[in-house]
């Protein structure tokens, strides 16, 4: 995809944290975050919330007990 904007990174932030962008774009994210710390940040709070996601997920099909 070549440079990108933070319009443009915004579009696939999801798939760049899911590890699912192409690998040309997921070059471009790079290259992008390490010129702006804004998208550097959400970039950082979208990975931790999936983190913290991966890590509640087992339990949340449990019951709570009477």
């Amino acid at each position: 995809m070549g440079s990108m904007n933070c319009a443009d990174v915004d579009a696939i932030m999801t798939a760049y944290v899911d590890a699912e962008a192409a690998p040309a774009d997921a070059e471009a994210v790079r290259a992008h975050l390490e010129g702006c710390p804004d998208c550097r940040a959400r970039a950082a709070a979208e990975q931790d919330m999936r983190a913290r996601l991966q890590v509640a997920a087992p339990t949340l099909g449990e019951r709570a007990p009477a």
